[in-house]
């Protein structure tokens, strides 16, 4: 009876020996799942961060294109509205002095 009672003692130890294992298996595992979830949804966010980026990069350089062609072409017209004064200013002149 008491050889009985010690393998009875050490079948228990036994189960719960293990038992503590399998939880101590089982936490760990826990804990890098959600460190990998964790990984995976930063990467994704970064990730769409990074498109957004791009697709506000891409704005911002086709509205500079268009502000730049408007200063180009504003430019022209500066230029064509010089002219046309000093054009004015000469004619103007030609007449005072002709006549």
């Amino acid at each position: 009876a008491i050889r009985s009672a010690r393998l009875t003692s050490r079948h228990v130890e036994h189960h719960i020996v293990g038992n503590l294992a399998g939880s101590v298996c089982y936490t760990s595992r826990q804990l890098l799942f959600l460190d990998q979830a964790e990984l995976t949804i930063n990467t994704l966010i970064y990730t769409e961060g990074r498109l957004q980026l791009k697709d506000l990069t891409a704005t911002s350089l086709d509205k500079l294109a268009e502000v730049t062609g408007l200063c180009r072409g504003a430019g022209v017209q500066v230029h064509g509205t010089e002219m046309l004064v000093s054009l004015e200013g000469s004619n103007t002149k030609w007449l005072l002095t002709a006549h």
